[in-house]
This record gives structure tokens, C-alpha cells and sequence, in this order.
């Protein structure tokens, strides 16, 4: 039953990320990444089940967090800016990571 429940949740995750890039462009790119990042920290602070943190962390977030389409749009446009975003995205991530963390604990 985990997996059935991982792989719907991990369609829903890459979903909701190609809806966002869609829509909103690169600047939604950033958005689920923090988003993503910010909910594996609550997931694991949280104790939860540990069934629901491989649905929900590995599978939603997972899905949803996108280190390949940062790369990509990194590379589409290479320049200092590209490289400063990338490196500015990673630190915001593990920053979403503590703050999602923290705020369970």
C-alpha cells in the first residue's frame, strides 16, 4: 500500500511543479524548491509515521523540489548571475530545511 500511496504522491508533487513552471516561469522554480525543503524539515522533525514520511517526504517533496530544473535553468542563461542564484537557492533550501525543523522542535 506505501508504494501505491508513494507513486500518487509523487505524481501529485511533479504536478503541482510543472503546473507552477508553467505558469509562473522560473520564479516558481525557486518557490517549490523552498517549499519542498521547508516540508522535509516538519516531516522530520515531526515524528511522524515513518510510512507517511516516505509517502509524503520522499515521495511529495521529493517530486515536487526540482535540483534538475534549477540546473537547467543555471545553464540555459550561464552567467554570474546563474551561478549566484544556484548557490543562493542551495543555502536558502538547507535554510528551509532548519526553519521547517525548528519549528516543529
Amino acid at each position: 500500500m506505501t508504494a501505491v500511496l508513494f507513486t500518487f504522491a509523487a505524481m501529485g508533487g511533479a504536478l503541482i511543479r510543472v503546473v507552477l513552471r508553467d505558469r509562473f516561469g522560473r520564479p516558481a522554480t525557486t518557490v517549490v524548491n523552498l517549499l519542498g525543503s521547508f516540508l522535509i524539515g516538519v516531516i522530520v522533525a515531526g515524528g511522524f509515521d515513518d510510512n507517511l514520511t516516505v509517502v509524503v517526504g520522499t515521495g511529495f517533496c521529493g517530486s515536487l523540489t526540482t535540483m534538475s530544473g534549477l540546473v537547467v535553468d543555471s545553464y540555459d542563461r550561464p552567467t554570474p548571475r546563474s551561478s549566484i542564484r544556484l548557490v543562493g537557492e542551495l543555502l536558502s533550501g538547507i535554510g528551509a530545511v532548519v526553519f521547517g525543523f525548528a519549528l516543529m522542535g
